[in-house]
């Protein structure tokens, strides 16, 4: 029987999230923020993942199969990295807590490259993401963008892009030359 998917886009404050339900249709989708006023990576992970827990326990009852897929960092090489490669452990950090608080049925990793290229999330992402979703699950994403604001759209997007990918919707279109 196949169960929800719950999809985690992680970050340090702030963590994308989104649930499909058993047949595949997105139901839920929020950017979660961590209560805590501490620049600790380790408390912060604990406040993410608690709130990511809360709503997810919102969405789907305990007693429901539950497959937790999490973007996990990754670091390229020195010409591709944006940044020090460091500020990556915090959200490695962040996708186990989720797992851990969560105890799904199965849990795995996905890289950002795994699921979306290189795309830009702002632009090529959000239209994939828009072309796999009906109308009602349009309207599932427009309100969970319009609670996380423009900073914070992005992780909205990913974690709904990473749960169209577990659920095999989000494969590319493929162009058929004639």
């Amino acid at each position: 029987m196949p169960g929800y998917i719950v999809a985690i886009d992680p970050g340090l404050r702030h963590a994308g999230v989104a649930v499909l339900d058993p047949a595949g249709l997105l139901i839920a989708a929020l950017c979660v923020r961590a209560r805590e006023r501490s620049d600790d990576p380790v408390a912060l992970n604990a406040s993410v993942s608690a709130y990511v827990t809360k709503f997810v326990r919102a969405s789907v009852s305990a007693d429901q199969p539950l497959e937790v897929v999490a973007e996990w960092p990754r670091v390229y090489g020195r010409g591709k990295s944006k940044g020090d490669p460091a500020d990556l452990l915090p959200l490695a950090g962040c996708s186990s807590a989720c797992v851990a608080r969560l105890r799904p049925d199965t849990a795995r990793a996905v890289r950002p490259d795994e699921w979306k290229g290189q795309a830009p999330t702002d632009t090529v992402v959000r239209a994939r993401v828009e072309a796999r979703l009906s109308p009602a699950e349009r309207l599932v994403l427009q309100r969970a963008l319009d609670e996380a604001g423009k900073t914070h759209g992005h992780d909205v997007l990913d974690a709904v892009g990473i749960a169209l990918w577990a659920a095999g919707r989000f494969d590319p279109h493929r162009a058929v030359a004639r």
